[in-house]
């Protein structure tokens, strides 16, 4: 982990060169070589290849045939995508086409037709995300479907961001379900399918969990948003929303992501790349991610996350307190951290007697209560006004009840002294607050006295993220008085860089372990790391372990298999290393 000084001058370098940054594509020009044999030859390779693995009898040559039908396959493929227009995936079914685009018998969701293009994973570069990259080795070849923009669902709720998912696909030739005595192509969600028969066979798919993660994030073109989110905010205010790199299932529990500052939600592209290495994570669980311009104050960050969850909730909830969308899990890093402690504490409005005089007694009072104490405390001239109601929705809410497990890492619910350091100062000047933020909120504190969302000559200072990360910041004076209902599991995932024996004096750098610390917390890890605690590979197995966990308390069945391998345990020196491919 950087210095915050070096932290500080890359950030400010990178405002003025942001739109520099060298693009970023995955590679499809290798379409083929021209000594390949044509493609009627490749199709018999496929087919004979197909035969021998089909038979039980000929295992020893299984090896070698699905090398051969693998290649072919792919070759076919590209050839296919450099005759399309455009990667424009029409079903091809004249006489002299030698396979046809089938649908899979199941569900017409996965045909062809559902994507813009199909790149294989083989051509995707991930260096530009991930650290590794997680692959499997079987029959097939692993496709990253870019699925076409459902622009009616964007254009009726913004908060929802989506510049096409990417679909994480394997291709298969079946010769065992022809159309018309040709075979078919298929893509396999290979999250969703392990295996594919071949005959009476069933062969492991091959996959690339990584290249459909890195592309992903690269397409939702948020690289910059980070440093521009956090002193430009206006600038980046576009990406602030939900993030879904697969599409919504009803049968997978969904973990919500929120990062922190000078971050966006690929900063956990590692994370999630890392936790596909094991079958039961993929196989029972769902990633979003919430991104938002870090600049501004995390409690509007906070409101803007509780509107776009009662979207989907609403879009895709359920009654049924056995429903997958009712089992959420939370992961906040730093900031992102507070934003989810916020939205999943009881009685929020608590921490309105540290932000409004006269709510002392805020903790007290019930929903309906508070609200009517602070329409003792606002003017007549105000309370007819939008801007009012706008104050009121900050803290006035009651948290979701899909929410059923919380992981904090490295996130500083006392503060951070380095708000508070002459670089946090600096810091705390360039930000440029959005316009809508300042006129919204300054006209609405017209009251004299030296409480924050009443003195408008303060607010400008204290609304800028850095500065509510201060321990003397009324939102972190504010925020002890509100926590989780004492029924979630509460995890903190916590760094340290020092080699000191007492952890009360130890810091990840930029937040000291007392400051992310909690009593009431259900576990509490500590990852030999700077305050990039969620890049680190410890934090990944910390957090595979946490979801497994999550299943069996809910009584959610594994497999014997699934259930009998015991996920890997963390260990804190030497940290656990992953090689660069994971192969399994």
């Amino acid at each position: 982990m950087k210095s915050p000084f070096v932290v500080l001058i890359i950030a400010l370098c990178a405002l003025g060169f942001a739109s520099c940054s060298s693009p970023y594509s995955p590679d499809t020009s290798q379409i083929y070589k021209s000594t390949e044999p044509a493609s009627p030859d490749q199709l018999a390779l496929a087919h004979e290849a197909w035969t021998i693995l089909s038979s039980p009898a000929r295992k020893a040559e299984w090896p070698q045939a699905r090398q051969r039908y693998n290649h072919a396959l792919y070759i076919l493929v590209e050839r296919y995508r450099n005759d399309c227009p455009n990667q424009q995936f029409k079903i091809r079914d004249t006489p002299e086409s030698i396979f046809v685009l089938g649908a899979d018998p199941r569900t017409e969701e996965r045909h062809i037709d559902l994507y813009d293009d199909l790149i294989p994973c083989v051509n995707i570069d991930t260096t530009f995300y991930l650290k590794e990259r997680v692959t499997i080795d079987g029959l097939g070849v692993p496709l990253a479907g870019i699925v076409k923009a459902n622009q009616a669902k964007l254009k009726k709720n913004e908060s929802i961001k989506d510049s096409g998912n990417i679909h994480t696909l394997t291709a298969i030739l079946d010769f065992d379900h022809t159309i018309g005595g040709r075979p078919s192509l298929r893509v396999i969600p290979r999250l969703a399918e392990e295996q594919f028969p071949v005959g009476q066979v069933q062969h492991t798919l091959a996959a690339d969990f990584s290249a459909p993660i890195a592309l992903f994030w690269k397409r939702e073109n948020i690289s910059n948003a980070g440093i521009l989110g956090a002193f430009r905010p206006q600038k980046a205010a576009n990406y602030m929303g939900l993030y879904f790199s697969e599409p919504y299932n009803p049968d997978k529990i969904p973990v919500l992501f929120t990062h922190g500052l000078m971050s966006t939600p690929a900063t956990f592209a590692n994370l999630t790349n890392r936790l596909m290495v094991d079958p039961v994570i993929r196989c029972h669980y769902q990633f979003w991610f919430f991104g938002y311009p870090s600049g501004i104050s995390w409690a509007i960050s906070a409101q803007a996350q509780r509107q776009a969850l009662h979207y989907i909730f609403e879009e895709h909830g359920s009654n049924s307190p056995d429903s997958n969308i009712n089992n959420l899990v939370m992961v906040g890093h730093s900031m992102g951290g507070l934003i989810t402690r916020l939205n999943n504490s009881t009685r929020p409005w608590s921490m309105l007697n540290h932000l409004v005089k006269g709510m002392d007694d805020a903790k007290e009072l019930t929903y309906d209560k508070a609200s009517q104490k602070i329409d003792t405390l606002i003017p007549p001239t105000l309370k007819a006004q939008r801007r009012y109601d706008k104050l009121k929705e900050l803290f006035l809410f009651n948290p979701p009840n899909q929410t059923s497990r919380i992981v904090f890492m490295a996130t500083p619910h006392r503060g951070s002294s380095f708000a508070d350091t002459w670089i946090g100062r600096l810091g705390q000047r360039l930000i440029s607050l959005p316009d809508f933020i300042l006129t919204e909120v300054i006209k609405t504190g017209t009251f004299s006295g030296d409480m924050l969302l009443l003195n408008p000559e303060k607010l400008q200072q204290e609304l800028t993220s850095i500065r509510q990360l201060s321990p003397t910041s009324p939102f972190i004076e504010g925020i002890q008085e509100i926590r989780p209902s004492p029924g979630i599991p509460i995890h903190t995932i916590i760094g340290s860089r020092s080699q000191i024996q007492e952890l009360t004096d130890s810091s990840d750098g930029i937040v000291p372990y007392q400051s992310s610390h909690l009593d009431w917390a259900t576990s509490e890890q500590i990852v030999p790391s700077g305050h990039s605690v969620q890049d680190n590979i410890a934090t990944a197995i910390i957090l595979r372990y946490i979801l497994r966990k999550h299943l069996i308390e809910n009584n959610i069945p594994l497999s014997p298999k699934d259930s009998d391998v015991a996920p890997a345990l963390w260990q804190s020196n030497p940290p656990m290393e992953l090689p660069r491919t994971v192969t399994h």
